[in-house]
């Protein structure tokens, strides 16, 4: 694990490590915590246990890895470090399936928990909003088309209401990334780059565009 993450398991203020390290130490096992280099990924391998990696391709039979699903205190256990691969992502979703009123109230407490109820009170003001994440230009294997091509089909597929993209704030774009955008707001004038906080447009939108911006998740 990265040194952050890993110095809070060793003094045991990482939740979900903690409950890991409980579970099966009480079953007699042994817990050890390394840092996420190449070096330490092979020596997983020829221990003799199992070996858990944080988001990185669990690469021998004896490993899986874990990830936080988008916002405490959701974790998942996978075979895989690719979410598409996973079994949630594959499965059919059969709305007939869910509690309803269990669903609106699971929605209601965590929308207030992780937004304070910024996104509680929706209006539509009549622009589509478009959170970008990073790579703008690639087309990447679990994505139907690159970010930037997200845009131009936006644009495409709704002739009327302005769009507004927003840059995600841990993203370091390339001057060619900045460039395209440019270009799609100069051929476009309905296209703009919102300045404002995500959250504002996220709650003032008609819908929202993207392939896999977490900012979905918080929609009504």
């Amino acid at each position: 694990m990265h040194r952050e993450l890993l110095a809070q398991a060793r003094e045991g203020s990482h939740r979900f490590l903690r409950l890991i390290d409980e579970a099966v130490s009480g079953q007699g096992w042994e817990v050890s915590y390394h840092r996420d280099s190449a070096e330490e990924r092979l020596k997983s391998a020829k221990r003799n246990g199992k070996a858990l990696f944080h988001m990185d391709d669990p690469y021998h039979d004896n490993a899986l890895t874990y990830r936080l699903v988008y916002y405490m205190p959701f974790w998942q256990i996978e075979k895989s470090a690719k979410r598409w691969e996973w079994d949630v992502a594959q499965a059919q979703f059969d709305p007939s399936e869910i509690d309803k009123a269990e669903a609106r109230q699971f929605h209601r407490f965590w929308s207030q928990r992780l937004f304070g109820g910024a996104v509680a009170d929706v209006t539509k003001e009549g622009f589509v909003y478009v959170p970008l994440q990073g790579r703008l230009l690639d087309h990447r294997s679990f994505q139907a088309m690159s970010p930037a091509e997200m845009v131009l089909a936006t644009v495409e597929q709704e002739p009327d209401l302005p769009i507004v993209l927003t840059l995600h704030p841990k993203e370091t774009y390339s001057a060619d990334e900045m460039t395209a955008l440019e270009e799609i707001c100069a051929a476009c004038p309905r296209v703009v780059i919102g300045e404002q906080d995500w959250l504002t447009y996220l709650a003032e939108c008609d819908y929202l565009v993207t392939q896999n911006s977490s900012a979905a998740m918080c929609m009504t």
